[in-house]
């Protein structure tokens, strides 16, 4: 029997990708104690890339980081936008919108867990951290 197919949340799209890349530091990390060198530089580079997002949020989140000057400064800084600038609600979307994250941040600014938790996320990989 066919199921209808199942879209991801942006959360459940983000923890996925996540699992994926840590399986492959796994790999990596198994590979370097068998004597195999690998640069902490592009490990980190390959921990921090994102799929392609819309060009807003990197922007935001450096917006939101202004003046912030360590890693823990600018995530303390996004999370306190998204603290007092959001609000959460349980209420899902009525029909799916083409990028959940961006429809979350720029327009609806509101939502549920998965949420901010893939703003956050996204935000602070965007800019570095």
């Amino acid at each position: 029997m066919l199921q209808e197919p199942k879209f991801l949340s942006a959360g459940q799209f983000l923890l996925t990708t996540l699992v994926v890349k840590l399986a492959a530091m796994a790999a990596l990390l198994t590979a370097g104690s068998l004597g195999i060198s690998i640069q902490a530089s592009l490990l980190r580079t390959e921990l921090l890339s994102l799929p392609t997002i819309d060009p807003r949020i990197p922007k935001l989140a450096e917006q939101f980081t202004a003046g912030a000057e360590t890693e823990v400064q600018k995530a303390r800084a996004i999370e306190n936008h998204l603290r007092n600038d959001y609000g959460y609600t349980l209420d899902l979307l009525s029909k799916p919108v083409d990028d959940p994250l961006a429809y979350f941040l720029f327009e609806r600014k509101k939502g549920h867990c998965e949420y901010f938790a893939s703003a956050m996320a996204v935000m602070l990989r965007s800019i570095g951290v």
